[in-house]
Parts: structure tokens; sequence; C-alpha cells
């Protein structure tokens, strides 16, 4: 529970930021132990912090990678699953928040993570 209501403060953290156009903002998402990652409204990775390299085990593409930075995913059961299928790319296809959808990571060299996800879409007003 305690994992679960920090990833909340920090989702709040990075709201709070995004929506009070704060200047510094990647300068303090950069300091985050968390891994933190921006996408476009297509889903195309547009920012990562240093945490997300050393979760993914790689250096994400920016402007390539779509939906995820991980390698590879798989539900927690075990099963493939497709980055056009993750938690990311649910929240931004459907513009709303996704949580309590646990899920492993597979990085490069094979070793896997369980993480639980805090997609948050960000609509800007047209």
């Amino acid at each position: 529970m305690l994992a679960i209501n920090r990833a909340e403060e920090i989702v709040r953290m990075v709201l709070d930021a995004v929506g009070g156009g704060e200047p510094d903002l990647f300068r303090q998402l950069d300091q985050l132990s968390a891994a933190i990652y921006l996408t476009d409204e297509n889903g195309f990775v547009t920012y990562f912090n240093p945490a997300c390299i050393d979760f993914a085990g790689r250096r994400p593409a920016l402007g390539q990678d779509r939906w995820c930075v991980t390698w590879k995913l798989y539900t927690e059961e075990g099963g493939f699953l497709p980055h056009a299928q993750c938690p990311m790319a649910v929240a931004i296809q459907t513009k709303k928040p996704v949580r309590g959808v646990k899920a492993v990571a597979e990085r490069p060299d094979g070793t896997q993570v369980t993480f639980l996800p805090f997609p948050t879409p960000l609509i800007a007003p047209h």
C-alpha cells in the first residue's frame, strides 16, 4: 500500500508541475527515482528521465518507441503483452488514467521486473 501511495504522490507532483507550466519540469523529473516518461497524443515517447534507463535496461528511442519504454512486456500471469495493449496505450486511447494493473517488463538482458504503472493522460485544450 505504501508503494501505491508513493506512486500516486509522484503522479500528483508531475501533474501539478505540468499544469502549473513549471519551467524546471524536466529538471525536476530527472531527479525522481521513479521511472517517468511522456508521450505525444499518438503514444510516441517524447521524454524519459534517467530512472527509465535503469528500469528498462535500455535507452528509449525518442519519437520511435511507442506506448512504452520497455523492451518487452508481459501480463502479471506471464502472457505476452503487446505494447499497443499496454496500460499506457489504453490510457491514451481511452483518455483515462489506468490504475491497479500490474505488468512485467523484460529488459534486453533477459531480467524481468514486475511493476505497477500509473499512466495518466494529460489532455491539452484545443
